[in-house]
Order: structure tokens, then sequence, then C-alpha cells
């Protein structure tokens, strides 16, 4: 699987995360950041509809594709596995997000490797994620 990080997102993290993880997981091929695999003007439906077409692609975001109901039906249509991270992670310092995101990695490649879906990541690692329709 490869993994982008939305824009919204630090672009360390993806970094750092490759860094931890490809080359050891052999279910992760990729961890990258939305601006280092297109340009930071391309319409999320744009790339949505690329990283669909290339297949095996997961998407970690904070916005929830709220844009526009064709960025939903979309992400919902190509079958891509989306992670959006629930409104409480936007509460947390910057150093807090980066361990918790860290300790949620295991559980969103297990999630990943198993269905394709839009789910909300809540902050607290041992709780459920829910499905986003």
């Amino acid at each position: 699987m490869k993994f982008l990080f939305d824009a919204n997102m630090p672009p360390s993290w993806p970094r750092a995360i490759s860094a931890l993880v490809v080359g050891k997981d052999a279910r992760v091929s990729e961890v990258t950041h939305l601006r280092d695999k297109f340009d930071p003007s391309t319409p999320d439906e744009q790339w949505l509809r690329t990283l669909a077409d290339e297949g095996d692609w997961v998407v970690v975001s904070k916005d929830g594709f709220k844009k526009s109901d064709g960025e939903k039906h979309l992400v919902h249509r190509a079958g891509l596995a989306v992670f959006v991270l629930a409104p409480a992670w936007a509460k947390q310092k910057h150093w807090e997000c980066t361990v918790q995101i860290i300790r949620w990695w295991p559980k969103l490649v297990d999630t990943a490797a198993l269905a394709r879906a839009a789910l909300r990541v809540p902050w607290n690692v041992t709780s459920k994620m829910d499905s986003i329709r």
C-alpha cells in the first residue's frame, strides 16, 4: 500500500513514518505528502481521481473532504481507504499529534489492508474508528 498525507497535514509526518516503516513493513511501499506528489494547487477531486486510477493508495487527512458531495462520492466510488483525523486532533499541540499518529500507525495499516472505506480516526488510540458517510 501507498499512503498519502493530505496538504493539511504536516509534511514531516509522512517523511518520518516513511523512514520508520518503508522496507520494514512489506505492506507499505510508500508514504508521502500531497505536495511531494502533486502541485499544491491541484484540486482535491483531481488528485483523488489520480490516486484511484493508480490504485492501492490510502489517504490520511484532517479535512474530511467536506468541500463537496462530489469529493465524498469520488472517495466512496473509487474504493480508496481514507482516514480523517477527528476534530479532537485540532485541539492538540503539534508534538502530541506527532506522537499520536505514530501510535495510530499500526492500526491504520492493519485497517487499510482489510477494508477500503472512509473512517474517522479518534484522538484516543484505544477508541474505535467510525465510518464516514
